[in-house]
């Protein structure tokens, strides 16, 4: 029997022992499902803060670890959702990519690179470069056809990409 389980059927668990014990194997967690080593080791922290918050409130029968890998893996899922939601919403601000700071443009570029290379050619022929920073006119002369013509296709294409991750976060 551990020492952490002696003391928690004593009653008197210290934090600062659950975090020296679960701490590497919660930022292994997130960082497995984050790829990426500051939002994962942010999310590691977010994790040992709702799990000091809710202390009082947990099963005190539950395994601790399982309780905390649980509190991790939704954490790190709420990070990627942000991320996605960030994607999104970045497709109505390319006529501003200045708008996002750097490292958040970095993964959503990334985000979106994946995303395009999953819409039909058409679309990926009508959608900016991810990051680049075209007006819609500029846009709309690479692509060959009149702006009306380029607004059309890109709110069906913003459409298309939308739906395609509304998909992905069902799965």
């Amino acid at each position: 029997m551990s020492i952490l389980s002696t003391a928690e059927e004593s009653g008197h668990v210290s934090f600062e022992a659950l975090h020296e014990l679960y701490r590497a194997r919660i930022y292994q967690r997130c960082y497995q499902l984050l790829q990426h080593r500051e939002d994962a080791e942010d999310t590691c922290q977010e994790t040992f803060l709702k799990a000091w918050r809710t202390w009082e409130a947990r099963k005190h029968d539950s395994n601790l670890y399982a309780w905390l890998y649980t509190i991790a893996t939704n954490t790190s899922y709420d990070v990627l959702r942000h991320k996605r939601l960030i994607a999104l919403q970045s497709l109505d601000g390319w006529d501003n990519p200045s708008a996002l700071d750097v490292e958040t443009e970095v993964e959503v570029r990334t985000l979106l690179e994946q995303a395009l290379s999953a819409q039909p050619a058409h679309h990926q022929r009508i959608l900016p470069d991810v990051g680049a920073s075209y007006s819609r006119q500029e846009m709309a002369v690479r692509a060959g056809i009149t702006l009306g013509n380029f607004n059309d296709h890109l709110y069906r294409a913003r459409k298309a990409f939308r739906q395609h991750y509304q998909e992905q976060e069902v799965a």
